[in-house]
């Protein structure tokens, strides 16, 4: 009993037309190659500050592999056809090619959410807080009132009772 495969994968090397040959093989013969082109769009990845993502050749209604673009202090959110991504009115990719010409996708990120913990000190009115804030973006911090009158605001600090740095 032989099986045969009525498909295998290619690997497209190049932007362009592809030359692909095919042999069939019985009982240890093979056949005459059968040669035939198929044209390769290229896709490149604009991973915008990210980790480089390698450019991919596909034709039409192939599967594109979607890596994810890594970047410090920032959530990947997809790759869009557009530089602004989402915010942008950008589409989504969602990984198979329908292009009829080369295409860039853009990464997409969203800054990090941290968890900020501050302290009013030992002479501070108040406990422990906490804050979301996200990277890269505004946040105003509350201004402790001192329970001493001869003491006043100086500051936040990285560490505890001015000391550290000055944020």
């Amino acid at each position: 009993l032989e099986t045969y495969a009525s498909s295998a994968a290619v690997t497209l090397t190049k932007g362009g037309y592809n030359s692909l040959a095919v042999r069939f093989v019985k009982n240890g013969v093979a056949s005459r190659a059968l040669e035939t082109q198929v044209y390769a769009y290229t896709i490149t990845f604009n991973s915008q500050l990210g980790t480089a993502v390698p450019t991919q050749y596909k034709a039409m209604g192939d599967t594109v592999e979607l890596a994810d673009a890594n970047r410090a202090n920032y959530d990947f959110m997809g790759w869009y056809n557009i530089p602004g991504g989402a915010a942008g009115n950008g589409a989504l990719f969602d990984g198979t090619f329908t292009a009829t010409g080369d295409v860039t996708l853009y990464a997409y990120y969203l800054p990090k959410s941290f968890t900020l913990t501050y302290s009013f000190g030992r002479h501070g009115s108040g406990t422990e807080l906490t804050a979301q804030v996200r990277y890269r973006e505004n946040y105003t911090l509350q201004v402790p009132v001192t329970s001493r009158a001869t003491q006043m605001f100086d500051g936040w600090f990285t560490g505890e009772n001015g000391t550290g740095a000055r944020l």
